[in-house]
């Protein structure tokens, strides 16, 4: 009994465990689109050959093999569930950005973005009619 008594004294009075700590959504780097669709479609959409993040901040891409003129700033907000991710383009665009979620699961990154005036997607998907882009890519190998 007394056993009993010391042990449950032991749990009782041990500190919890703490929580794994918090990962980023680490991006920052060279990215290679392995799939991408819109409105359900793949195929004819395109967005990117290849995309970059810098810990600056700044983005970019190559289109068709030749650099992206309109890519600029990211923000990515990780507290939201799933993380956002806004991608905002350069002035000389018709567009201001593209707003989507994203997730990372280790060297994959899905984005799912929108640059209608549909808003944001909540869910990593391209249905026929929502303007949804989706598109996943693989960490580049480094040189």
């Amino acid at each position: 009994m007394q056993a009993s008594l010391v042990l449950a004294a032991f749990i009782l009075g041990a500190p919890a465990p703490k929580d794994a700590p918090k990962k980023e959504l680490d991006i920052v780097g060279e990215w290679t689109v392995v799939n991408q669709e819109r409105d359900g479609k793949g195929g004819d959409y395109f967005f990117a050959d290849t995309m970059s993040f810098t810990a600056e901040g700044k983005w970019a891409r190559t289109y068709r093999g030749k650099e992206g003129k309109n890519s600029d700033k990211y923000v990515v907000d990780t507290t939201a569930k799933p993380a956002t991710i806004d991608l905002l383009f350069t002035k000389d665009t018709n567009v201001a950005g593209a707003y989507g979620i994203a997730r990372l699961d280790g060297d994959t990154l899905t984005l799912c973005l929108n640059y209608s005036s549909r808003g944001r997607p909540s869910k990593f998907e391209s249905p026929v009619g929502s303007s949804n882009m989706l598109i996943v890519l693989k960490r580049a190998k480094k040189k």
